[in-house]
Parts: structure tokens; C-alpha cells; sequence
């Protein structure tokens, strides 16, 4: 990978898919190669789960303070958050606990289609960026008192 950014001195943008394995999880080696680019997304494929612990390269001062790049691991991927955040979700939809973010705001953030398919007395969270509300179960119309 370094050969082939070493050809592209200009580059300010990047974005990489890949599937790979867990040498992919290394924030000091992809601190070495980014150091040019204004913006990094990337969503790698990892076949092992990955735990808090193996983020802990991204927890550098570079990642967080200068770049203000965050990672998350969901479903085996790596992922830089909030590009490839999820937008779409339900009300099974649990925040993601392996992260460099300093909270879950930004991924609430990115939302914005949500499906309710049980009646839902209490949600805790904002969805600030919600469009496109489905509501898949019977409720009565008493029971809804802010849309706003």
C-alpha cells in the first residue's frame, strides 16, 4: 500500500474498501501512509471479531485531535465513522460499543430512516436527521403527542 500511494504525491482524498485480516487494524501504520490526505474513509472486511482493545491504535492524538477521524467496528467490518455509518435502522437498533467516538451522537446523527415495529413508550435518543418515519404496528392515535 505505501508503494502505491508513493505514486500519488497530490492525493488529499482516499477512500478503501478492502477484506482483509487483522493487520488491517493498525492506526500507527495507517498514520504513516494518510499523513498527506485531508479525508480517509475506508470500510475493511475482518473475518475475527474485534474487541475495544484492538482500536487502541486509533486513540492517538493524530487520529483524534489533528484528523478528527473515528473508527467503528460493526458486524466485522472496521469502518471510518460517519461516512459509512449506518442511515437506515429499526427499533432493535443497538449503539455500537467498540468505537474511538467520544460518545454515539454522530451515528444517531447519520439516521435517517427509522422502522418501529413495536409500540415505543420511551426513546431515549434523538434521531435529529430522521425523514422518513414507518410506524408497522397498531397504535392509537391518543398515544402520539409530539411529532415536532
Amino acid at each position: 500500500m505505501e508503494q502505491l500511494l508513493g505514486n500519488f504525491p497530490s492525493l488529499k482524498y482516499l477512500e478503501l474498501h478492502a477484506n482483509g485480516h487483522a493487520d488491517l487494524v493498525d492506526g500507527k501504520q495507517w498514520q504513516k501512509l494518510t499523513n498527506r490526505l485531508i479525508t480517509f474513509n475506508f470500510n475493511f472486511y475482518i473475518p475475527n471479531d474485534l474487541e475495544s482493545q484492538d482500536l487502541d491504535s486509533f486513540r492517538s492524538p493524530y487520529w483524534l485531535d489533528e484528523k478528527h477521524w473515528f473508527v467503528a467496528c460493526i458486524n466485522r467490518s472496521l469502518l471510518s465513522v460517519p461516512y459509512f455509518a449506518e442511515t437506515c435502522t429499526n427499533d432493535e437498533f443497538q449503539p455500537i460499543t467498540v468505537s474511538t467516538l467520544p460518545d454515539n451522537t454522530i451515528l444517531y446523527n447519520c439516521i435517517t430512516q427509522l422502522t418501529l415495529s413495536e409500540p415505543v413508550v420511551d426513546i431515549n435518543q434523538r434521531f435529529p436527521r430522521v425523514h422518513t418515519l414507518a410506524m408497522v404496528h397498531s397504535i392509537p392515535l391518543s398515544s402520539i403527542e409530539h411529532l415536532s
